[in-house]
């Protein structure tokens, strides 16, 4: 027998005593970070190097490193409301015009149409004074139209889509008037509640004629081009101040929204004198406005190139080089592939996978972060999810070794991933003014995958900086609903609005007639015409 083949047995033999001995007895679920680190030493007795240097290093970040991507964050956060940073700053903090949250006193029928991305959703929901109803139905735009496609075909197919599900509800060619919240959950520069302007396209997708343009009026044109719909869009918001309309309905005190999903970003409710690029002028609606952060564009600017591995640095140069730094530690769209790039690293580096390594391990983008939350859901050491995540990989004979190693690099990323969130948390709970708060939070990849809530809940304390009481709202698929309610809130402000502009005119009214009541009658003045009354025959 050759060297190498002596070496290759080995190997093979190590493995297969690894698998049906020590490990046996150790238990997968609710390993410290700690313990994990241990464990890829134990499981890779033969490459200590390439586990310090390849997995722990690039993902075990120290504390003093998060806390300067705490305070990097923060002073982002304040440069994008500070209106002499404003236009260089990376992080825009976009006022959504959105005043208030839901306080129960909503009522009337309020329509919603939800576009994130290929999916869609509408929704009708009746409001009465804190109880509702809520209808919807689901669809799915074409790849063709949103890679495709134009503006008016996009923005067609949406009317189009609100047309079917009008017809089913019974709600065409209505007497009264539908007021419609429409949740785009694309970066807006947002002008007025009912007009947003759209910066750019992210989740891959791209429709020309769009960018540049007020969605809302492309919306509103597509509705009256279709027709039989008595529909106004009243209301614009991203699915993140949609999620945090939805969870302030549900629980008053929400004062952050949250998307955990392909895409992330979050947004609070700011006190208007902390907003500097407001320009509004001064009313009667309350001094307060809730800001849409787009932190998934923190680090653009460079600021966290300290903080970035070769992984992250990998990802960025195939996908929108330079954009979104922040999102791309993080999403759905990219914790599946930072995964499977660390395996394709330990398969060139012959760590793992050494005699099956597949085409489908090898392609970019198909080990899906949908993997990452059934490997992490496992409940014992049979890895029952794992191996048929490894199956649908095409990947033969897998032994548990493999597939504690995957676990723990799913472990590992998906950590990083959750601390980075409960930073940003952590800074914007920092900067409201309320001593506890709840945080709505939407987004498949909170819902789905198995560890983010907890980590969540155990990592946004280690960051506060104030003492905050603060809790978790699971607002799951509710960002069509939170555009209703954002609707049934700008109607419910304005009617209060109206209603005080009448009060006073009322008012003004009952003080006039009381001066002239009390005004003595100059009797030398009779034949002055402001004064001689009107006679039947000149009224």
């Amino acid at each position: 027998m050759s060297a190498s083949n002596s070496e290759d047995a080995l190997k093979s033999a190590l493995r297969s005593s690894v698998a049906r001995g020590s490990m046996m007895n150790k238990e997968i679920k609710g390993l410290t970070l700690d313990e994990v680190r241990d464990a890829l030493y134990t499981l890779l007795p033969d490459n200590p190097e390439f586990v310090r240097k390849h997995i722990i290093e690039p993902f075990y970040v120290s504390d003093d490193d998060y806390k300067k991507v705490y305070k990097s964050l923060a002073e982002n956060l304040e440069a994008g409301l500070d209106d002499t940073k404003h236009h260089t700053a990376t992080l825009k903090m976009w006022p959504s015009y959105v005043r208030d949250l839901p306080d129960g006193t909503e009522t009337g029928t309020f329509l919603a149409l939800d576009f994130g991305s290929h999916h869609l959703k509408a929704e009708v929901v009746s409001l009465d004074h804190g109880k509702y109803e809520v209808d919807s139905m689901n669809g799915f735009v074409p790849e063709k139209i949103l890679l495709h496609g134009d503006g008016e075909k996009l923005f067609d197919y949406l009317a189009n889509f609100l047309h079917r599900f009008l017809k089913r509800s019974g709600l065409l060619n209505t007497t009264d008037r539908l007021p419609l919240g429409f949740t785009f959950a694309f970066p807006c520069k947002r002008l007025a509640i009912n007009k947003a302007i759209l910066t750019r396209w992210t989740k891959n997708l791209h429709c020309d004629g769009v960018v540049g343009e007020d969605v809302v009026a492309m919306l509103q044109a597509a509705i009256e081009r279709r027709g039989e719909m008595n529909i106004e869009c009243v209301a614009s918001v991203n699915d993140t101040v949609g999620t945090l309309m939805s969870g302030a309905q549900e629980d008053p005190k929400c004062a952050i929204g949250v998307i955990l999903s392909k895409g992330v970003n979050a947004c609070y409710m700011e006190q208007l004198e902390k907003v500097g690029t407001w320009t509004e002028k001064q009313s009667d609606l309350p001094n307060q406005v809730v800001i849409d952060t787009e932190w998934s564009e923190f680090g653009d600017d460079g600021c966290l190139d300290f903080f970035r591995n070769d992984y992250d640095k990998m990802i960025d140069e195939n996908h929108h080089k330079g954009k979104a730094i922040f999102e791309k530690m993080i999403s759905g769209q990219y914790l599946g592939e930072i995964v499977r790039l660390v395996l394709e690293k330990m398969n060139d580096s012959d760590v793992l996978f050494q005699d099956h390594w597949t085409k489908e391990l090898g392609t970019r983008n198909r080990f899906y972060t949908k993997y990452v939350s059934e490997i992490l859901s496992e409940e014992d050491i049979r890895f029952i999810h794992t191996r048929k995540v490894l199956e649908d990989l095409h990947v033969p004979l897998v032994v548990e070794l493999e597939c504690r190693v995957i676990h723990h690099i799913c472990q590992i990323v998906s950590t990083r991933a959750a601390t980075l969130v409960a930073i940003g948390i952590a800074c914007l709970l920092d900067r409201i003014n309320k001593s506890e708060a709840g945080i709505a939070v939407d987004g498949a990849l909170y819902r789905f995958h198995p560890l983010f809530k907890d980590l969540l809940n155990a990592k946004i304390p280690q960051f506060l900086q104030t003492d905050k009481k603060f809790w978790l709202v699971q607002s799951a698929d509710r960002s069509g609903k939170g555009a209703a309610m954002a609707a049934a809130v700008t109607e419910r402000l304005h009617r209060k609005n109206d209603d005080s502009k009448q009060e006073t005119v009322q008012e003004n009214d009952k003080v006039t007639e009381v001066k002239n009541d009390e005004e003595p009658q100059n009797e030398s003045s009779t034949n002055d015409e402001s004064n001689t009354p009107v006679s039947e025959d000149t009224k």
